[in-house]
């Protein structure tokens, strides 16, 4: 795609629901105006007291489930090339692009998920779920990819179905990420290995009642690869008020991305000498892809415990995928979605013994999926279509969650989500349209018993659910019917572990998992375009975890995370490994900081992670090999000054996010080595 086609769209996004933008501004300049002197209410992330099981807390800490929990200050020290980085120091969290150089969705795996574009985890962004239902790629597709750690305030990952505040598509667990409300006002530039550049600014200067956050941002690189060019342009508005009993904020942001996908490559051919690592696959020349993002969010904020805490959004979703991944024919996926919805919810307390959150949410969804040959141009040919579909979904779900001390050593934690899902398909390629509605009921219980003040054990259990795919309700088959009775499909999960803490500042963590799922969709292993059924499906393993503060100046994380995967009823004998899920996984991280002459600081963070190796056939005849991810950062600041090196190295030839046999092994090449700087000025 042109530099010209990107500025357009990105001149289209600014023009996006002109009156939606304009209302936003208006009551942003009508707060400044009315603004006193009083200033606003220090905003303050819940969970930021670092709470532990044990306490009866309304944070996702206080939780009998394996949590944990990215700040500000984590996220910045991160070396972070993309969106998904900031969250690989998440002990036994995985992820991976799903198309080399295209911008489409990542892979998320969590415990033995390692989900299609992330559709296995419930993500929220400021209360919205990020999840795509009945998407052109992928039902539950998750894109966040438009974050930058810029805008990003906290980030809270829950393993498994253990909150009842998620309903659809918690099924490996839930990310919530909270963006800013405030910040500094600074300009910065990076640039680095493959020609990439950015520059990025930020205004969050208060005007009385008014805090603004402003966040803009410009993205260019050329991708080791050939022909995997990505541009990403972001809007980031924010406007935070100070209103009676609490705090309103608005957020209206855009963004607007191309990429080109250079394929993926045999690694018999690079073996052999026959192409470059850097080369594109010759049948990829033509390949691309965009994603338009839009989104206007209101959230409202009670000063004090007790109040009611209320999300409102809507939003629009554009997403073009030319592809021809593993070989011809060239494959074209074009979506178009725009949604509305709430979340409304109430703590009630009562004093250190308990405490309850009712809610509700809801959503109401449509999406126009057209696929199969592409027209040459930025759609999908009439003729020759494999998938020509409007859907409209609608979900209601109530929830209640609560904790109560039975005595001082026992708390326990239950909640419940009623969810009830409308799905209405028209198909325009068969004959098969139809309404499908579906209720269910997600229960979780837990409980947490601390024998002494350093040690907690604690077990829960829960159930997870998806709602059904409209390409399973209404299938693209010659004389196939209406799914009209089809269930949503269920989860179950069940932890058991303990907390120690022997130490100031040392925590060790060990838990058993186990998680059965009724009907789980995964890539076809004969065809990875297409995702399939693979029926019911079992995970085992366990997880240890050690987080240790040595001094207030250096920290270290490890975690080791095993687990084994497999379908309880192949339908060849033999044939149940659940394919590119990796045995174990593994994460270092160290953080130093240190005060320097003239006042300068120092901070040098280091990540590794390494992934065990991955099944590439169902009979487990053929595996992909374990595969190390290292990168540092190092930063200095001084006064208003700060800047930073980062080195991200990948020692496996062929290690790649995606691997697949497709009669030969096809990889996505990591570049060996990436380097980047950057330098950011801050307006005091």
């Amino acid at each position: 795609m042109t530099y010209p086609d990107f500025t357009e769209r990105a001149r289209a996004a600014m023009r996006w629901r002109p009156t939606a933008l304009a209302g936003l501004m208006c009551a942003a300049h009508a707060g400044a105006i009315w603004a006193q002197s009083t200033e606003l209410p220090a905003v303050t992330v819940s969970g930021s007291q670092h709470t532990t099981r044990s306490e009866v807390a309304p944070t996702v800490e206080a939780l009998p489930a394996p949590t944990y929990v990215l700040d500000a200050e984590q996220i910045q020290a991160l070396p972070v090339r993309e969106a998904m980085d900031m969250l690989r120091s998440t002990p036994g969290v995985t992820f991976g692009a799903s198309s080399p150089g295209s911008d489409i969705g990542d892979d998320i795996s969590i415990r033995g998920f390692s989900s299609y574009h992330g559709a296995d985890v419930a993500v929220y962004i400021d209360g919205v779920p990020v999840n795509w239902p009945n998407g052109g790629m992928r039902h539950g597709m998750v894109d966040f990819n438009w974050l930058s750690p810029d805008i990003v305030e906290r980030i809270e990952v829950i393993k498994g179905p253990f909150s009842a505040e998620y309903g659809n598509f918690n099924l490996a667990g839930a990310i919530n990420i909270i963006t800013k409300t405030t910040g500094e006002t600074s300009v910065g530039v990076e640039a680095g290995s493959f020609d990439s550049y950015r520059a990025s600014a930020t205004y969050g200067r208060k005007m009385g009642n008014v805090t603004p956050f402003l966040a803009y941002e410009v993205l260019d690189r050329k991708g080791y690869r050939a022909h995997s060019d990505y541009r990403r342009l972001n809007a980031f508005n924010k406007f935070t008020f100070d209103v009676p009993q609490g705090r309103l904020s608005l957020r209206f942001n855009a963004s607007v991305r191309d990429s080109q996908s250079a394929g993926f490559l045999l690694a018999d051919d690079v073996r052999s000498g026959r192409v470059s690592r850097r080369s594109a696959s010759p049948d990829a020349l033509n390949d691309k892809g965009s994603n338009d993002y839009y989104t206007l969010v209101a959230n409202y904020v009670p000063n004090a415990d007790g109040g009611i805490t209320a999300t409102a959004y809507a939003g629009r979703e554009e997403l073009l995928l030319v592809d021809t991944a593993f070989g011809p024919p060239t494959g074209a996926i074009r979506g178009e979605r725009e949604y509305a919805g709430w979340r409304v919810s109430k703590l009630l307390r009562w004093g250190t013994q308990g405490l309850l959150t009712v809610g509700t949410d809801g959503q109401f969804d449509r999406s126009v999926v057209a696929a199969g040959d592409p027209d040459g141009g930025d759609g999908v040919a009439q003729a020759g279509r494999s998938r020509d579909q409007t859907v409209h979904t609608g979900t209601a779900g109530i929830y209640a969650q609560g904790q109560w001390k039975l005595i001082d050593q026992v708390k326990l934690v239950g909640g419940a989500r009623y969810d009830r899902i409308r799905t209405e398909v028209d198909n325009r390629l068969t004959p098969n349209s139809g309404t499908a509605t579906q209720g269910v009921v997600s229960p979780k219980v837990g409980v947490v018993y601390s024998p002494v003040a350093m040690v907690d054990l604690f077990a829960n259990t829960g159930m997870g659910f998806r709602s059904p795919a409209a390409t399973e309700l209404a299938p693209d088959r010659t004389g196939a019917a209406f799914n009209s009775g089809l269930k949503v499909a269920k989860l179950r999960s069940s932890d058991l572990g303990a907390t120690v803490r022997p130490l100031p500042g040392l925590s060790l963590t060990g838990s058993l998992f186990t998680t059965r799922t009724e009907s789980e969709l995964r890539r076809d292993p004969t065809n990875p375009l297409n995702v399939v059924n693979v029926g019911e499906t079992q995970r085992d393993g366990y997880e240890l975890v050690v987080q240790w503060a040595v001094t207030p100046r250096l920290s270290f994380s490890a975690s080791h995370t095993d687990v084994r995967t497999r379908i309880r009823n192949p339908a060849v004998a033999g044939e149940d490994k659940v394919i590119t899920v990796p045995d174990d996984t593994q994460t270092l991280g160290i953080s130093w900081n240190t005060p320097l002459q003239s006042g300068m600081k120092f901070n040098a963070d280091l990540l590794a992670q390494r992934v065990g190796k991955r099944p590439l056939r169902a009979d487990g005849s053929l595996y992909a090999g374990p595969q190390w991810t290292i990168g540092t950062k190092l930063r200095l600041a001084q006064g208003p000054w700060s800047g930073f090196l980062q080195v991200d190295i990948a020692p496996n030839r062929y290690s790649s996010d995606f691997v697949y046999d497709i009669g030969g092994i096809a990889f996505d090449p990591r570049p060996p080595v990436a380097v980047s700087v950057g330098v950011k000025y801050a307006f005091q």
